[in-house]
């Protein structure tokens, strides 16, 4: 396992106030937490950011009643994303480089929330897109969730009916599979009342194929907008209503009060539709998330927001706030990034331990044939 980094989502586990594994049953102040994480909502799919067809109360609520981080950034497309929220590292150092083709695949070794969850007594459980690796030893049960329902590739074909990965086999499921997943979270989440729970939901709206219940596209063709768009704002607006149920269900079992909620996406919008002043769409270096074009920096992600939250919440550094045990270290491979080192190069690459040298062939970066990081001499071959 690799060493857990600090990224804004270690708040999971600074307000968790974790000291040590001592079993499964609830210790005294020990926070459940419930991550929803939508897949392919943009800054302006919330009627909070003014979108004028959409209305979201419940997402809304969490900014209203919680806390709202107007600066979080993700990367343009979901694997990446997800790699970092699991890991709290660059994407590149965990061997995530893109969605598709094995590259989405994140390194079996690096240490995830929910392995960090589950060392210290916590019930781990998984409802969505994974996106992160298919097989063994990549998929969610290999890497620290109790429970999973969903699916390990980045797209699924059918909404409607479908059959998902329940702990590795295949199941038939009845319903929307955004009501499905919702089932299955709260069905975990009552389970483990008594004790303390992560419960992570990675829905897959309104990512593609645009499939939802003729209820909700009516609501949006009545408004006059296009096949598409009216599937996406209903995708959106079942997404909201599912949150409202998780919601609600915390405070019908108690749970509110002790119960942190954060609500995320993971990269932007999937087409062209209202996004306020911003630029770009998913995939775009323009801001898939929201890049506005009056000023630079990295991509911008739609939203982060806190709710339901009794505690105060600092920032700080996560294993002396929570007072987490680091997962041994191992000997391993030392990854570093070279986005930083200039527009004309974006690339990972990994060194054994012990090397003090390496030769790059096929890079360049912003004319230097050499450089050094961290005592490792770098030399730089060919275009």
């Amino acid at each position: 396992m690799r060493p857990f980094s600090c990224i804004i989502l270690t708040i999971l586990l600074l307000t968790a106030g974790l000291a040590g594994a001592i079993g499964r049953k609830r210790p005294p102040g020990r926070p459940n937490v419930v991550l929803i994480l939508t897949d392919d909502q943009g800054w302006g799919d919330l009627s909070a950011n003014k979108n004028p067809w959409l209305k979201t109360p419940n997402m809304d609520r969490l900014a209203q009643q919680g806390t709202s981080f107007e600066h979080f950034y993700v990367s343009p497309l979901c694997a990446p994303t997800r790699a970092s929220l699991l890991t709290g590292r660059y994407h590149l150092s965990t061997g995530v480089v893109s969605v598709s083709k094995g590259l989405e695949t994140m390194d079996s070794e690096e240490t995830t929330l929910a392995e960090l969850f589950r060392a210290n007594g916590y019930q781990t459980g998984m409802f969505g897109k994974w996106h992160s690796g298919q097989h063994y030893p990549n998929r969610p049960n290999d890497q620290g969730f109790d429970e999973f329902l969903g699916f390990c590739a980045g797209h699924w074909s059918n909404y409607f009916d479908t059959k998902l990965d329940h702990n590795g086999e295949l199941v038939q499921t009845t319903g929307y599979i955004t009501d499905v997943l919702t089932d299955a979270a709260l069905k975990f989440i009552g389970a483990n009342q008594d004790k303390p729970f992560f419960c992570y939901i990675p829905y897959n709206a309104p990512h593609s194929p645009f499939q939802v219940p003729d209820a909700y596209f009516n609501k949006f063709k009545a408004k006059g907008r296009s096949n598409e768009l009216a599937c996406v704002y209903g995708m959106v607006s079942n997404l909201d209503d599912n949150v409202g149920r998780v919601l609600a269900f915390l405070k019908k079992r108690k749970l509110k009060k002790n119960t942190i909620v954060i609500f995320m996406t993971d990269n932007g919008p999937n087409g062209t539709r209202y996004n306020g002043d911003m630029r770009g769409i998913k995939g775009s270096v323009k801001g898939a998330c929201g890049y506005r074009s009056s000023s630079a920096g990295p991509i911008k992600s739609p939203s982060c927001r806190v709710g339901q939250v009794e505690h105060s919440v600092t920032i700080s550094q996560p294993f002396q706030a929570a007072q987490l045990p680091s997962p041994d270290r191992v000997p391993r491979k030392e990854a570093y990034e070279m986005a930083d080192w200039g527009h004309l190069v974006i690339d990972t690459f990994r060194v054994p331990a012990g090397k003090t040298s390496i030769r790059l062939k096929a890079l360049k970066i912003a004319g230097s044939s050499a450089a050094e990081i961290d005592g490792l001499r770098l030399s730089f071959v060919g275009n």
